[in-house]
């Protein structure tokens, strides 16, 4: 039975083979020694809720008593990550550069041109398939009421073998009506500055 007790940063992870058991370092309340061989770390849950580990099956870190294990152990909760760096400003700088970036990455991903949404990205909300040549797709914003001007309509036409995709004014914007649909006016994307 190998066990190994690892210092994962807010964490430390108990592991034996694939199964592995993570302890938030704000949950362990105490480390003792409960017998020659043994270390009990109680989580603050009760008698029955607290972990035993005898030393002898602990392969890392290699100690030779169970006083060194609960040292080593006390060890992991006053120190950082298992790189021995804990949270620095340089490194929140660093995880806030990212999610910026990660953020812009995301709006390039899913907004088009200005503050269009690239809705071929998204499922759409409704689609009318009553004409056997004609869909129209709608993707809207806010609560979607068929009324009000928050719909993107795409309308799919086919004639003979020829398939046509076109936008309700040739835009994705999210300012068409769902329920006059039928009498709107449609272009291929991005033809919104020809009707201007």
């Amino acid at each position: 039975m190998s066990l190994q007790i690892i210092n994962d940063g807010a964490c430390i992870r108990i592991q034996q083979n694939s199964a592995i058991l993570l302890v938030t370092k704000t949950q362990i309340k105490t480390i003792d020694t409960v017998r020659v061989d043994t270390v009990r770390i109680d989580i603050g849950e009760g008698a029955l809720k607290n972990i035993y580990v005898r030393y002898t099956d602990v392969s890392a870190p290699v100690v030779q008593s169970a006083a060194e294990l609960k040292d080593a152990i006390k060890a992991m909760l006053t120190s950082g990550g298992s790189s021995g760096s804990g949270a620095t400003e340089q490194s929140q700088l660093s995880i806030v550069t990212e999610l910026q970036n990660l953020k812009s990455i995301f709006r390039t991903q899913y907004y088009g041109f200005g503050n269009e949404l690239d809705l071929t990205k998204r499922e759409p909300s409704k689609i009318d398939e009553s004409n056997p040549n004609v869909i129209y797709k709608g993707w809207h914003k806010m609560v979607g009421i068929p009324a009000n001007p928050e719909w993107a309509i795409q309308r799919i036409t086919r004639a003979n073998d020829v398939v046509s995709y076109e936008w309700a004014f040739g835009s994705m914007m999210q300012n068409n009506v769902w329920d006059e649909r039928l009498d709107g006016y449609y272009l291929p994307y991005d033809y919104v500055r020809l009707i201007e």
